[in-house]
């Protein structure tokens, strides 16, 4: 077994979890201090010695400059991050954090496990998943396979439900958002589609409370960098809060005064507004993308830390007409999917029966060129594989050169959904 071992990974971008399957089900392992939820923070302590996890987490406030959180956000791009003197790009950022749980893992076992399944934002294009698994490689694990998070959250629903079901999948986590429609039927799960917003996620609604806290004080605007972790840790306990009541408070003391706020859900509603509008277009494209209706859906799926908020799911119950499940826990639906994405990469007699299957989140195609009038115009982009076409998939189309006796060509792949020239 110890051989076989193959640890399902969650990565969040607020916390993340680690599941394996074991005697016919996924287990969720817990870290050194005993929590299945492991924080995606990385942070210095004062001896220059990274902390990750909790311990991390309580950095964020008391030393921000010295702590990075929500780097998910950043994998596959330029961008660098600092911890004190140190920088580190989002992928080692996640490395740390990936190294943690592999070690936990360990720990707990008793013997190494090297290999792994990962998952990642339905939405997330081949750049940032090829970062992901980079991410891996740094942290020393073999990563087999790279599987959608509401993918993954639909294995674990799915050996829930065990019958012939139409579902939609809601992943709102913490830093993005997917939508995934599934049919299941006769042990075959099968993504139809799957749409999202990597932008969008609890992270965004807590920024427009700390905006929403500002504009209350205007006077703390020229001091926000000083205090912004404060005020965003305040903000996330008036989010929590509202999830209990329908009105909190929070409190700041700075500069020898002390700064009080009182949000009611009305008021919150209002300031996470353009925020709720845009969870609107990636399930109307997957509906349509898969060509269901409301009315052909059995149930909608809560997954993510963030459809927690009453505010999130009241918009789907006015969304979709119905109110949404939450059967498992949202913070665990994923991790104990991968878990079972696990047991099927081990062969497990357990998930014979178990079909997934998948879909392209983006097109896939090249650049082209077109005749105006004398001359060719470039950038014109040739969908070969369409946004979600079943996985997986071979496609043959012909193109010619642009003049004859051509001797080379310069091939450029694309992700997107766009044909026409870009501008």
């Amino acid at each position: 077994m110890a051989a076989d071992m193959v640890m399902g990974i969650d990565l969040g971008t607020s916390n993340s979890a680690v599941s394996l399957w074991i005697e016919g089900r996924a287990v969720l392992v817990p870290n050194k201090q005993g929590d299945v939820l492991t924080p995606s923070v990385v942070a210095l302590d004062d001896d220059d010695q990274i902390l990750v996890g909790k311990f991390a987490r309580e950095r964020l406030q008391s030393h921000p400059h010295l702590t990075q959180a929500s780097f998910k956000r950043f994998m596959g791009t330029d961008a660098t991050l600092s911890l004190g003197s140190l920088t580190f790009r989002a992928e080692e950022l996640s490395a740390l954090l990936l190294r943690q749980l592999k070690e936990d893992v360990e720990a707990w076992l008793g013997y190494p496990v090297k290999d792994a399944v990962i998952t990642v934002p339905a939405y997330f294009n081949d750049v940032q998943r090829r970062a992901v698994k980079t991410a891996g490689q740094l942290a020393g694990l073999n990563v087999l396979r790279l599987l959608n998070e509401p993918t993954a959250a639909s294995l674990a629903f799915g050996l829930l439900e065990n019958k012939e079901h139409k579902y939609l999948t809601f992943d709102l986590g913490g830093g993005t958002f997917d939508v995934s429609i599934i049919d299941m039927f006769e042990g075959v799960i099968e993504v139809c589609a799957s749409s999202g917003d990597v932008r969008l996620g609890g992270d965004d609604f807590s920024e427009a409370i700390y905006l929403w806290m500002l504009k209350q004080h205007p006077e703390l605007k020229e001091a926000q960098a000083d205090i912004r972790a404060e005020l965003l840790k305040q903000a996330e306990t008036l989010k929590i809060a509202l999830g209990q009541s329908n009105e909190a408070t929070a409190s700041l003391r700075w500069n020898d005064q002390d700064w009080h706020w009182t949000m009611t859900d009305q008021e919150l509603a209002s300031c996470c507004q353009s925020l709720l509008a845009r969870l609107q277009q990636p399930i109307l494209q997957a509906l349509h993308d898969s060509r269901f209706t409301l009315n052909d859906l059995d149930d909608i799926l809560l997954v993510g830390g963030a459809t927690r908020m009453p505010l999130i799911r009241q918009t789907v119950a006015r969304l979709f007409g119905r109110f949404p499940r939450h059967d498992l826990n949202p913070d665990e639906a994923v991790a104990l999917g991968a878990g079972v994405q696990a047991g099927m990469v081990m062969a497990d007699t357990a998930l014979d029966d178990v079909i997934l299957t998948d879909v392209m989140p983006f097109s896939l195609g090249i650049e082209t060129s077109k005749r105006n009038g004398t001359h060719y115009d470039s950038g014109y982009f040739l969908p070969l594989i369409e946004r979600n076409t079943f996985l997986p998939v071979s496609k043959m189309q012909t193109v010619s050169t642009i003049e004859d006796n051509q001797k080379m060509i310069l091939l450029k792949i694309y992700q997107g959904g766009s044909a026409s020239r870009p501008r």
